[in-house]
């Protein structure tokens, strides 16, 4: 079904759909002068998922494989603790060859130094919990559609779902005994994605409860206007005013003409029938739409619409994709992008000429998926310990520190700000519960989520001075990286929280295509739909660049894609099979826009990138049953790197408006080579069996 909106109100269309009875909504004949038309349809869907032979989320407190591991960690002396090696050889410290971050390990003295050397296991705060389920959605969708005569269409369809806690998730309040607890300071998005428990639906942003326009939500349910939409054809034009989706491309998983619309990917991720396509999950926006048919060959397609980001899953929920021990401040509001003025427009021209086609198009818009990068905290909470800590004795030394030394600042006898609390507030990390507490932790986490755990702890600390205030020091290799991040985790008493911030950028896409219709005598090449897609993004920007860099790094950057879509009948007794055949390289980021610089870690080596682009290949299938009583479809996704997603689904149609839809995605991210080095082992977590069952319905 395709998805169209309106700028009428919500109220009126659903209070003329039930001011009628079901049994007698009328079918107004005539279109012509004062001639109108009313339908309504849609359905009720009930929809399972369960994990089957696979990890917990990695991305979530519970499923992090650390919280059963018993670790060491040992606190050194910070390199610029002292202003200069002589203070250090009147303490009988050697300094030939020049002291390093694991030059010297703080000792543990009784009644004096207490947690320099321990042993941590991560779930002796968090505990891991064993949830097989996934999610069990009840959805319905209602669509509205009104003709009137002179060409007008107003068009509604409302969707709402709830989902009961099922998934035995995190609560914050667990860890509320621990390190003061998880702190969120004044923010108000950051509070309600970590101040409870699982938050299914919610597209959460600092500063504003209700970001997106004709949705209201909660952790539970969510209701919305995928489509709201008033539209007017007349002769060569039609004109679409209203919170609308705008869909340029027809492939599966891969998006190079699709620039209009992010995703919403709350739900199931990517992981949802293969072969709709992206039509369930593109987010719609309010905007115009006007198409135009230039001449019998060329349409004019074009738009304007409010910008609206992809909405990512929550923390601590099943699809969540972003490591839990750091916390996401989402800028949308606070940073202007939701103001009406903040616009996304473009068009194409397409044009058919007997076996062959082209388009060209141009879209200025923000990037939907955002860039995410460290931040300021802006929590005032000093490091974490009982006397004699080394976090106390931190505290204490920098509070023996110069004030306001201006040019004369030195980390090692001056400081920043009034306290240590203070400067936390200007730092990317704070003390608190459910972050990372070794450095094991921290360096399998860099290389999963495509970072080099080197470069973004020198990051954190050449971007924020507050950093390098309290003896932070950047590195240069995996020794000295594991003694820094020792000592910090061992001076915040538990753990150190990450802050990082999700802001986005007005990009410029160029895009160019070319369709061709093949003719063979050969029946299987014959009648071969070819289309081959291009984007252009000059200074694109990368969802999570190498380091996390605040300076948000920005690349030129090109996809291209070929798709190949075929009917053929493969079996004499049995309807067309439908084949679907796409390639895709991308030069500088992959599928989710992730730099291909932060590739190529592992948890003892920081990332080095990979050489050449990303590239996948996607195959699909269709194939009806004699009496089409059951249908068989298969959709893949193939990352030649080492990575591979497999959709086998068997459709059931029992009649009665019922339909069965039972798929599994198997998903394999390590099948040779460095699993950082591909995609798909990001969702190796994620391999589950899947059942819909849908009642249609139409009046």
């Amino acid at each position: 079904m395709k998805l169209r909106l309106s700028v009428l109100s919500a109220a009126a269309v659903a209070g003329l759909a039930c001011s009628l009875p079901a049994n007698a909504i009328p079918v107004f004949g005539g279109m012509g002068n004062g001639g109108f038309e009313l339908t309504i349809d849609g359905f009720i869907r009930a929809e399972v998922a369960g994990r089957v032979d696979a990890p917990r989320n990695w991305n979530n407190q519970n499923g992090n494989p650390f919280n059963n591991q018993t670790l060491f960690r040992q606190a050194y002396v910070p390199p610029n603790l002292f202003t200069n090696f002589d203070q250090l050889g009147a303490l009988g410290i050697p300094t030939t060859p020049p002291i390093r971050w694991s030059s010297v390990p703080l000792p543990n003295v009784p009644g004096v130094l207490n947690n320099a050397a321990e042993n941590v296991r991560r779930g002796d705060f968090v505990q891991t919990q064993n949830t097989e389920l996934n999610y069990a959605i009840l959805r319905t969708d209602f669509n509205t559609t009104m003709r009137f005569g002179h060409g007008f269409t107003l068009t509604a369809k409302v969707r709402a779902m709830f989902q009961p806690d099922v998934y035995d998730g995190f609560h914050a309040s667990s860890l509320d005994a621990y390190q003061g607890g998880i702190a969120t300071g004044s923010h108000v998005g950051p509070s309600q994605l970590y101040g409870g428990g699982p938050n299914f639906f919610q597209y959460v942003v600092d500063g504003d409860n209700h970001p997106v326009p004709l949705e209201w939500s909660g952790k539970n349910y969510l209701v919305y206007f995928p489509a709201l939409v008033l539209e007017y054809s007349h002769g060569s034009m039609n004109l679409r005013i209203g919170n609308q989706q705008i869909a340029w491309g027809q492939a599966i998983f891969l998006r190079v003409f699709d620039v209009p619309n992010g995703l919403d990917l709350r739900q199931h991720l990517l992981l949802d029938r293969g072969l709709e396509e992206f039509s369930n999950i593109r987010v719609p926006s309010p905007s115009i739409r006007l198409q135009y048919q230039v001449t019998d060959n060329v349409l004019l397609d074009s738009f304007v619409e409010k910008f609206q980001p992809s909405y990512l899953p929550n923390p601590n929920t099943p699809y969540n994709l972003i490591p839990s021990q750091f916390t996401i401040r989402d800028t949308y509001y606070t940073g202007g992008y939701s103001r009406w003025t903040s616009l996304n427009g473009g068009f194409r021209l397409k044009a058919d000429y007997g076996n062959w086609g082209w388009q060209l198009g141009f879209v200025r818009g923000y990037n939907p998926m955002g860039a995410y990068a460290w931040s300021e905290t802006g929590i005032a909470r000093g490091l974490q310990g009982g006397p004699g800590s080394v976090g106390q004795t931190v505290n204490t030394l920098y509070a023996a520190k110069l004030p306001n030394c201006g040019a004369l600042y030195s980390p090692s006898t001056c400081r920043l700000y009034p306290d240590n609390a203070t400067n936390f507030t200007h730092s990317p990390f704070v003390s608190g519960p459910g972050g990372v507490y070794t450095a094991q932790e921290w360096d399998w986490y860099a290389s999963n989520v495509r970072v080099s755990s080197i470069g973004a702890l020198n990051a954190a600390i050449n971007e924020y001075p507050s950093a390098r205030d309290t003896y932070g020091s950047p590195v240069t290799n995996n020794v000295d990286r594991d003694a820094e991040l020792s000592t910090f985790f061992a001076a915040a008493g538990g753990s150190l929280r990450g802050s990082l911030d999700r802001r986005y950028f007005q990009e410029n896409d160029f895009l160019a295509g070319l369709t061709y219709v093949t003719s063979s005598n050969i029946a299987f090449l014959d009648q071969i739909i070819v289309n081959l897609e291009a984007q252009y993004t000059p200074k694109f920007h990368f969802l999570l660049s190498q380091d996390a860099s605040a300076s948000y790094y920005a690349r030129n950057n090109y996809k291209i894609a070929i798709d190949l879509d075929k009917w053929y009948r493969f079996f004499e007794k049995l309807p067309s099979t439908f084949v679907v055949l796409e390639a895709m390289t991308s030069q500088r980021a992959d599928l989710v826009g992730r730099c291909l610089c932060g590739y190529g870690g592992t948890p003892t080596q920081p990332a080095q990138g990979i050489s050449g682009n990303a590239n996948y290949v996607v195959l699909g299938a269709m194939q009806p049953f004699a009496n089409k009583l059951f249908t068989f479809e298969f959709a893949s996704l193939y990352d030649p790197r080492g990575g591979i997603l497999v959709q086998p689904g068997l459709v059931w149609n029992p009649g009665h408006n019922i339909e069965v839809y039972g798929a599994f995605n198997y998903i394999n991210g390590h099948m040779y080579g460095n699993p950082n080095d591909n995609l798909l082992s990001s969702l190796d977590f994620a391999q589950e069996a899947f059942l819909r069952v849908t009642y249609q319905f139409s009046m």
